[in-house]
Formats: C-alpha cells, sequence, structure tokens
C-alpha cells in the first residue's frame, strides 16, 4: 500500500479556480506521473502559497492523498517558469506545451523521463529557442510511441519551423481527437 504523505517534484500543468478559496491543479510529477492536486486557500488574497503555484513553476510539493485526488499541504518553488518578463510568444508556448502534456500523458503513471523532457520544454521557451522546442515536442509524441510521420521530419530538417509546427499540431490533434486549444494563440493572430 501507497504511502498516504509522499514527497516529490512536480511542474505545473493547468489550475483551476475549485471554491471560493481553492485551487485544482493537474501537476506532472517525478515521482507519481500526472496527478490531480487541491490546493487549499489559495485564492484567499493573503495566500502566501498563491504565487508559486503558476504553470511551467518547478515545485517542491508535500502531498496527503485522498482517494485520486492529492492535497497540497506545502509548496517550495525549485525554479519559476520565467525569471524575467515573457514575451507573448513564451506566454502562448508555454500554455501550449502544457495542454499538450496534459493530453498525452495517461494519470498516474511515473515517468522520470517525461518529466526530465518537460523540463527541457521549460527551458527551451524560457531561452525563446524556438528549434529546440520543436525537437522537445518530435520526442515528446515519439516517446509516447507515435513516431512523427515522414512528412513532419523532412519539414523539420529542412529548417521550415512555422510548417513544422502546423504538421505537428495536426498530427497531435489526431492523436487525442480534439482540436489543441491554444494553438490558436500561435497562429489566428493578425501579423504586427
Amino acid at each position: 500500500m501507497k504511502p498516504r504523505h509522499q514527497s516529490t517534484l512536480g511542474l505545473v500543468l493547468h489550475r483551476y479556480p475549485n471554491t471560493e478559496k481553492d485551487t485544482s491543479l493537474i501537476i506532472l510529477s517525478q515521482d507519481l506521473g500526472k496527478i490531480n492536486c487541491l490546493a487549499k486557500n489559495t485564492l484567499h488574497p493573503r495566500s502566501r502559497r498563491r504565487g508559486h503555484l503558476q504553470i511551467g513553476n518547478v515545485l517542491r510539493l508535500e502531498l496527503y492523498q485522498l482517494g485520486n485526488i492529492y492535497l497540497i499541504t506545502e509548496t517550495k518553488t525549485i525554479s519559476t517558469f520565467s525569471r524575467h518578463p515573457l514575451t507573448e510568444l513564451q506566454s502562448n508556448l508555454l500554455f501550449l506545451f502544457a495542454e499538450i502534456v496534459n493530453h498525452l500523458t495517461p494519470p498516474a503513471q511515473a515517468d522520470p523521463f517525461l518529466f526530465e523532457l518537460c523540463l527541457r520544454f521549460i527551458d527551451s521557451i524560457n531561452h525563446s529557442n524556438q528549434q529546440d522546442f520543436l525537437a522537445n515536442e518530435i520526442d515528446l509524441v515519439s516517446h509516447f510511441g507515435y513516431g512523427p510521420p515522414s512528412d513532419i521530419s523532412t519539414l523539420y530538417r529542412g529548417n521550415r519551423l512555422r510548417l513544422t509546427q502546423q504538421h505537428l499540431y495536426r498530427y497531435i490533434e489526431s492523436i487525442i481527437s480534439r482540436p489543441l486549444q491554444t494553438k490558436k494563440l500561435l497562429f489566428d493572430q493578425p501579423p504586427k
């Protein structure tokens, strides 16, 4: 039987209000896989944990298991997504990354390689390195056994990054059988 109290590293993939004071989160844990968590009283204006629970942050979490939900009892930020103001592109890529990982990752299956791959994703977004970001996306799809079609690999090797990205997202949408909502942030904006 698993212990009810656990300590792990986790990456925040999604967060949303649960009640007037509580936040529900989807966290990719190094030791537990993708888990549903609840953080009590984090929407209160004086909450000290509120800033820790941002998408893209890596946290040291103290958890208490209640059925299939983990109650977050303590958090410590290991690394924040960005120490500098985010560009619009970085912010959009972060939300897209989190949506893709959330949809492709099965719940409660520990996968240390996936966790490390996600940390590389975050690093490539932080450094605005589109080529590394795409390479990590292709690695992610391959990791789950959906090797990218040859047209995507050919486009990537030809350094046609935007076209590679569009084809890759269509491919991911065919895998998850639903449209990626955050894809609109990258491709449906008028040119500046």
